[in-house]
C-alpha cells in the first residue's frame, strides 16, 4: 500500500523545483561574466598590441631618420678614425637609448665605434649580411652585441658615398 504524501516531501519537492531555476541563472550569470572579462582582457591585450607595435614602429622610423642624418656627416668623417669616433661618441651622448654606434665597411670592417672595442670585422653577424644584401635600413635579430657585450637588436643603414656607391 501506499504511503500518503507528508507535507514535509510537498515543502522539498517546492524547494527543489524552486532552486533549479535559479542555480542555473547563477551558473548562467557566472558564465557571462566569465566570458565578459575574457572579451575584455582580449580587446584591452590588443589594444596594448596595437599601441606596442605602433610605438615600435614609430622608433625604428625615428632611428632610421636619425641614421640617415648622420650618415651625411658622418660620410667625410669616416676616413680619419679620431674624428670619426669622436663624431659617434658625441652621437651617443645625445642619444642615450642606444648602447652605441658603429661604422663598418662593405667588407666588415669597423672603421670607428663610440664603444671601445678590440673588434675588427663583423663581416659574420647575421645583421651585417641583412643590411648588405637589402641595401636599405635593417633591423637585425636581437643578439648578444660583439662590441657591447649586450642584448641589442642591431639597426643598421649603409652609407652611400657621393657617387651613389656604399661605403
Amino acid at each position: 500500500m501506499r504511503r500518503p504524501t507528508t507535507i514535509r516531501s510537498h515543502l522539498i519537492i517546492l524547494v527543489v523545483v524552486a532552486t533549479l531555476p535559479l542555480a542555473g541563472l547563477w551558473a548562467y550569470i557566472v558564465f557571462a561574466q566569465f566570458k565578459f572579462r575574457q572579451e575584455t582582457a582580449w580587446s584591452m591585450t590588443h589594444q596594448v598590441a596595437q599601441l606596442t607595435a605602433a610605438s615600435v614602429r614609430q622608433f625604428f622610423e625615428e632611428t632610421r631618420l636619425m641614421l640617415e642624418s648622420m650618415a651625411s656627416s658622418a660620410r667625410d668623417r669616416m676616413f680619419d678614425r679620431s674624428d670619426c669616433t669622436a663624431f659617434l661618441v658625441d652621437a651617443s651622448l645625445t642619444a642615450p637609448m642606444y648602447v652605441g654606434f658603429s661604422i663598418v665597411d662593405s667588407e666588415g670592417t669597423v672603421l670607428c665605434t663610440s664603444i671601445p672595442t678590440d673588434v675588427r670585422s663583423i663581416r659574420d653577424r647575421e645583421w651585417f649580411e641583412l643590411v648588405s644584401r637589402r641595401g636599405t635600413f635593417s633591423v637585425g635579430k636581437p643578439v648578444i652585441g660583439l662590441v657591447s657585450r649586450d642584448w641589442v637588436s642591431v639597426m643598421a643603414l649603409p652609407i652611400e658615398n657621393s657617387d651613389g656607391g656604399r661605403l
